[in-house]
C-alpha cells in the first residue's frame, strides 16, 4: 500500500466511521473502500440528478483541520451502466490533513497533502509534508508532471526529514482515460536514483520506456 492510499484509509475511517458501519454492503459495489464511502455521503437528490444528468460535480470539505482529520476535493460523480453505482474522479485541489500511527515505517504524527489533479483524475503536482517525532513538518514527497498531447510523465523527488533520498519518473500509461490517479496504470521509466543521508549517490537502476530494467548501479555504503 503507498503512504497515499494509507493516509486515505486512516483518513476516510476517522472521518466517516460511522457511514461505513451503516452501509458496509455499499461498500463491496466498489473496488475502492474510499469510493463507497464516496458513495455513501451521496444525497438520493444528487442521486437522481446524476441518474438524470449523467453527471455531477461535488465539491466535499469533511473533518476538522484542528483535529488533523480533514478531506477537501471536488469529485466528477458520473453514472454507470451498473445501477446504484457510480464513477467517482477526484479534480481540482486536493488538500488532506491527518494523522498516523507512532510506530513502524509510519511513524510521523501529522500529515500535510497538497496535490492538484487534471480533469481526468491524473495528480499533476503534489507536495506532502510529515510532522515527525520531533514536532517539527519536514518534506516528504514532491510531485511535478511533463504532459503532452502523447505522453503523461510524473517526476517524484522522496525526502527524509528534508533530506532528498530517491527521485525518479513514472510514465501514466492510460492518462487520458477518466479515473482517480490511483487507479491508473503506471510504470518506472529512466533513471531511479537512491541517496545517503549524506547526499551521496547510493544506486542507480535505469529502466527502458516499458517499465523493464536495463541497469543497476550501487555506489557509497549500500
Amino acid at each position: 500500500m503507498s503512504t497515499r492510499d494509507r493516509l486515505l484509509s486512516l483518513q476516510l475511517v476517522f472521518i466517516l466511521l460511522g457511514l461505513a458501519l451503516s452501509g458496509c454492503g455499499l461498500f463491496s459495489r466498489y473496488k475502492s473502500n474510499q469510493h463507497g464511502v464516496y458513495a455513501r455521503s451521496l444525497s438520493q437528490a444528487e442521486k437522481d440528478r446524476i441518474n438524470a444528468e449523467g453527471e455531477i460535480r461535488k465539491d466535499i470539505a469533511w473533518g476538522s483541520v484542528s483535529q488533523n482529520s480533514f478531506l477537501k476535493v471536488t469529485l466528477r460523480i458520473m453514472k454507470t451502466d451498473r445501477a446504484h453505482v457510480f464513477k467517482f474522479v477526484e479534480i481540482g485541489e486536493w488538500i488532506e490533513h491527518a494523522r498516523l500511527g507512532n510506530d513502524g515505517p509510519y511513524h510521523y504524527h501529522e500529515v500535510r497533502d497538497t496535490a492538484m489533479n487534471d480533469e481526468r483524475g491524473n495528480t499533476l503536482s503534489r507536495v506532502v509534508y510529515y510532522k515527525d517525532k520531533s514536532n517539527i513538518y519536514t518534506l516528504g514527497e514532491r510531485w511535478t508532471s511533463t504532459v503532452t498531447e502523447s505522453s503523461f510523465i510524473r517526476h517524484i523527488k522522496v525526502f527524509d526529514k528534508g533530506t532528498l533520498v530517491r527521485q525518479y519518473d513514472e510514465k501514466q500509461i492510460d492518462f487520458k482515460e477518466l479515473k482517480s490517479d490511483r487507479q491508473k496504470t503506471r510504470i518506472n521509466i529512466g533513471v531511479r536514483k537512491e541517496y545517503l543521508q549524506s547526499g551521496e549517490l547510493a544506486s542507480i537502476i535505469h529502466y527502458d520506456d516499458n517499465g523493464v530494467i536495463v541497469k543497476k548501479e550501487k555506489f557509497g555504503e549500500n
